[in-house]
């Protein structure tokens, strides 16, 4: 099913699974967020544009405020990640659709450091495919990462995502020097497939 009317498509505020809880960051998390990010910001600074300085307050409330206006228009759905284990936010998730005809879409997250190695991310990806496909219908889910960001390709890896290629030199790196970009993909009878091997509840 494709639409060419995303505006009236309805889009839940917040998952959840045994795991994480995903749910549409408000300006009540700008204190959480601003911590949040100043710890992670010199780990998450080597793989991701836009953290090559610590955030201001004032830069965390413009980017919640920015992220309800994407959501609104419908361009991107990101989300806090919480652990559901004690209700700390561990990092963020973002569903973005790259054409609604399709309707195709791309995944991306983060993790503070001491929060990796948990699953945490590989349950928030779980939860935003499963979506895709079943509510939203899509033909594409596709996540990129650097090919030197090894726990960041072991999540696709992990859910069955096939690997179609390495784009090489294809984005800076915080070091001005380009960087591999490996893509991952999912078409729905790769989700039959994964789905079926998926253990239990995320």
């Amino acid at each position: 099913m494709t639409t060419t009317r995303p505006i009236l498509v309805p889009i839940p505020e917040q998952f959840v699974s045994a795991h994480v809880l995903l749910r549409r960051l408000s300006e009540d998390d700008v204190d959480t967020l601003y911590r949040v990010l100043r710890e992670a910001q010199p780990h998450l600074a080597r793989w991701l544009p836009g953290f090559d300085a610590p955030p201001t307050a004032e830069d965390v409330l413009e980017g919640i405020r920015r992220l309800h206006a994407h959501w609104a228009r419908r361009e991107s759905f990101s989300m806090g990640i919480f652990a559901r284990v004690d209700g700390a936010l561990v990092g963020d998730v973002r569903l973005r659709p790259g054409d609604w005809k399709i309707p195709a879409f791309d995944l991306a997250y983060w993790l503070h450091p001491a929060a990796e190695g948990r699953g945490y991310a590989r349950a928030a990806v779980r939860l935003l495919t499963a979506f895709a496909f079943e509510n939203l219908h899509a033909r594409r889910v596709m996540i990129a990462c650097d090919k030197r960001n090894v726990r960041s390709r072991r999540v696709p890896e992990s859910l069955g995502f096939a690997y179609e290629g390495c784009l090489r030199n294809h984005t800076l790196g915080v070091d001005g020097q380009p960087f591999d970009m490996m893509i991952y993909a999912m078409i729905p009878a790769d989700y039959t497939q994964a789905h079926a091997r998926w253990p239990g509840e995320c």
